[in-house]
């Protein structure tokens, strides 16, 4: 159920970014991928959990496209479980990264995800397994692959349920774990 606060139709699929509004996460192009999608579709809501510098310039590029009744800015938020429950699929339209937290966040939520094929998404999403990676900027691959989680509820929740499969993967304890194991190796350590 979509939070009341929000003005969203329930009936809506809410397609989510959360970010700071900065260069490297490219927020621009999730206001294009919005636009593409909602030129074909009117069953979505876009909503950008988040701030930062490019807030002007995301606000004109939601005018410039007419799409302001379809778009959400919420700022910064500090209840993220919140946000997570209330959305359908997240997109992350980085051009470049580490390993963001909103990846395992997604998947530990059974969401599945649309990014760009950048570092670390590509340590977490697996293509069309728990969702879609495209090259950075490429705005039509990743608004039709939106479009297809939006028209498709079963996808939405196959997917999702992939990524949660694999979260444990990104888990602190796992990851020590795997180190150590590594080092035991190359120092054949037993």
């Amino acid at each position: 159920m979509k939070l009341p606060e929000w003005g969203i139709d329930p009936e809506k699929t809410t397609v989510g970014m959360i970010a700071c509004f900065k260069a490297q996460k490219s927020p621009l192009d999730f206001i294009d991928v919005a636009a593409r999608v909602l030129r074909e579709c009117s069953s979505a809501h876009f909503i950008m959990a988040g701030d930062g510098e490019l807030r002007p310039e995301i606000e004109a590029r939601i005018r410039l496209h007419g799409i302001g009744k379809s778009v959400t800015l919420l700022g910064w938020q500090k209840d993220m479980p919140e946000i997570y429950r209330n959305l359908d699929v997240v997109v992350l339209t980085s051009l470049w990264e580490g390993l963001p937290c909103v990846f395992s966040e997604a998947m530990a939520c059974e969401l599945p995800i649309v990014a760009t094929n950048v570092d670390g998404a590509r340590e977490a999403i697996v293509h069309e397994d728990n969702g879609f990676l495209h090259e950075p900027h490429d705005i039509a691959g990743m608004a039709q692959s939106v479009l297809k989680l939006v028209e498709n509820s079963e996808m939405r929740k196959a997917m999702g349920a992939r990524g949660k499969s694999r979260v444990m993967e990104f888990d602190i304890s796992t990851s020590v774990s795997n180190l150590e194991t590594a080092y035991r190796e190359c120092l054949k350590i037993s």
